[in-house]
């Protein structure tokens, strides 16, 4: 008996029926349109309320700290709420800093 591994890939040929393709097909043209609508919010959004935010002359510090900013504080703790990781959040956070400050 062979203690060797076989490594190619398996010649398995999965068939799908045409409901099935088009099913897989609309799911994921839902996702794409989901995700796309989402995004233009976001820009939309954003477009609006930065330059305002940088109009009022907010100032974004520190999320943690003993004088924590509570407008950091909160962008942050919303996007973990939501499920975000830490790292990323925090991404997000800096990037959110930079456009306030430049509006």
């Amino acid at each position: 008996m062979s203690t060797k591994q076989n490594t190619k890939p398996s010649k398995v040929s999965v068939e799908l029926s045409i409901e099935s393709i088009l099913t897989d097909t609309n799911t994921i043209a839902s996702v794409v349109l989901a995700e796309s609508i989402a995004r233009q919010t976001c820009a939309d959004t954003c477009s609006k309320l930065i330059p305002r935010l940088h109009k009022a002359g907010v100032k974004v510090g520190r999320r943690n700290g003993s004088n924590a900013c509570p407008i950091a504080a909160m962008f942050y703790d919303t996007l973990i709420a939501g499920g975000l990781a830490a790292k990323t959040s925090s991404n997000y956070l800096t990037t959110f800093k930079t456009a306030v400050e430049s509006g």
